[in-house]
């Protein structure tokens, strides 16, 4: 079949052959990029929806799974995941310090625990390695000052 429009292009059969090829991955590249287009276009879509309308509205309209293949999707997703990463593994670090402060002194007041709670976590390990050689809560409130002055 491809003799036939070769003899009428006056072309050999390989040239056309390969420019039917080169034609079908233009083709397939243009398909698979219009599909990013039109996924990234539902996802800002969404994105923007849901600046005014409610979210239930919004999932009746627009179809989720292809906002979920959205590269936005994806990169809001990771971020949320990070922080949800971050809030366990402080949260965990201060429970951890908790439970040994109250084991060192016993029921600590509640303005020891809120100047504890607010530490980041390399403080809060700093801290689980300084109750080592902490023996008093003097020391200790001691620690937390000079925490915050440095």
């Amino acid at each position: 079949m491809l003799a036939k429009y070769a003899t009428f292009i006056a072309l050999p059969v390989e040239s056309v052959r390969l420019i039917v090829k080169l034609a079908k991955m233009k083709i397939l590249k243009w398909v698979t990029y219009s599909a990013t287009i039109m996924q990234n276009t539902a996802a800002y879509t969404e994105i923007l929806a849901g600046l005014r309308f409610e979210k239930d509205l919004i999932r009746q309209l627009l179809r989720e799974d292809i906002m979920q293949e959205s590269v936005i999707y994806q990169d809001i997703l990771q971020k949320g995941e990070q922080k949800g990463e971050q809030k366990g593994e402080k949260k965990e670090a201060f429970s951890f310090c908790l439970r040994l402060l109250n084991q060192r002194f016993g029921e600590l007041n509640s303005s020891i625990i809120e100047r504890v709670r607010v530490l980041s976590v390399d403080q809060l390990e700093n801290l689980g390695v300084a109750l080592l050689n902490i023996s008093q809560t003097s020391d200790l409130l001691a620690w937390l000052d000079e925490l915050e002055r440095s």
